[in-house]
């Protein structure tokens, strides 16, 4: 399983991430609750820190955000239409 995959289920699945967007080092991820989400999984080699804080976990790792980010990215808005919501995966009407 790759890294982008794991870190999407250690978040709760695709339905409790509300958007994901590289920040310097890190990549800043907004989920609709903190209670889904798995801090163990998410402590992969590729993954320096976590840091949680009220919606937000942030995963500190380094160089290889930006290419960490695009992958959740893209696997997140791989949606069915009509299922999400917010900035991530527009939600559309069939």
């Amino acid at each position: 399983m790759e890294t982008a995959q794991e870190l999407i289920e250690a978040l709760g699945g695709r339905e409790n991430i509300v958007d994901i967007e590289p920040c310097l080092m890190r990549i800043r991820v907004e989920v609709r609750t903190q209670r889904a989400v798995a801090e163990n999984g998410l402590r992969l080699p590729e993954i320096l820190a976590v840091v949680r804080s009220g919606a937000y976990v942030q995963l500190v790792a380094g160089l290889k955000t930006e290419e960490i980010a695009a992958d959740m990215k893209s696997r997140v808005a791989n949606v069915p239409h009509g299922t999400r919501t917010g900035p991530v995966g527009e939600s559309v009407s069939a």
